[in-house]
């Protein structure tokens, strides 16, 4: 790659236990911290396929993801045939603008309460968390959701060395970051896996990709109809 030019990509988490329907869902223990269906993980395969081919030869890569369950399952998907470890960041994670649990919902994560189980579904996947730039409060108004997103993710860009950095987050983080990076949020579409992408040289960016599917079949696209 270019000296001085990184690739900066976003990726979106795969089919959620919660979301799904009730044929397709999981039990889990953590009622705010829904994992992944068999969907998801196939999706989260898929995506990861297609995001190791954009990445340029020989580079270095970070690879940062939310601390909620199905993210960190989606990045497991590229943290193994990549060899690397996930990096936690809760700047990155879900914004939360209704206030479905009477907790904070980052206090009730399987990450913490439930550890043994994530390395079972991660397997030997290194986890280092962060010391986390911000915690998102619990609600987060739009406002709110936007000025956390837009702090972060400049300020971990800037923390980081390596010449590909991957972050794998949520619908509404991905969607700012996004349009931070240049894209065209009318474009931007409420699915699974989505991926944007964009190079960053001298603190301009050139984005490649914005909310693409092009990777799932149609059958694994919103409305899943399997």
């Amino acid at each position: 790659m270019e000296e001085g030019k990184r690739l900066i990509i976003l990726l979106r988490h795969g089919e959620r236990a919660d979301e799904a329907p009730v044929p397709r869902r999981v039990e889990f223990s953590c009622d705010s911290d829904a994992p992944l269906t068999r969907i998801g993980l196939d999706q989260s395969e898929l995506a990861a396929e297609a995001i190791i081919k954009l990445i340029p030869e020989n580079c270095s890569i970070h690879l940062v993801s939310s601390p909620l369950i199905r993210c960190l399952e989606t990045a497991s998907k590229l943290a193994t045939p990549l060899s690397l470890p996930i990096y936690i960041e809760e700047g990155f994670g879900e914004c939360y603008q209704i206030p479905y649990w009477n907790y904070n919902p980052f206090d009730n994560l399987h990450l913490k309460n439930d550890p043994e189980m994530i390395q079972e579904k991660l397997g030997h996947i290194t986890l280092i968390e962060n010391s986390h730039i911000i915690r998102p409060k619990y609600t987060e108004t739009e406002e709110e959701s936007e000025a956390r997103i837009g702090s972060v993710f400049p300020q971990y860009l800037k923390s980081i060395t390596e010449n590909v950095i991957i972050i794998v987050t949520h619908n509404l983080p991905l969607k700012i970051m996004t349009r931070i990076m240049g894209g065209d949020v009318s474009n931007f579409h409420s699915n699974y896996t989505l991926i944007s992408a964009a190079y960053l040289k001298d603190d301009e960016f050139a984005i490649i990709k914005e909310f693409d599917v092009s990777h799932l079949p149609k059958s694994l696209q919103k409305p899943i109809c399997l």
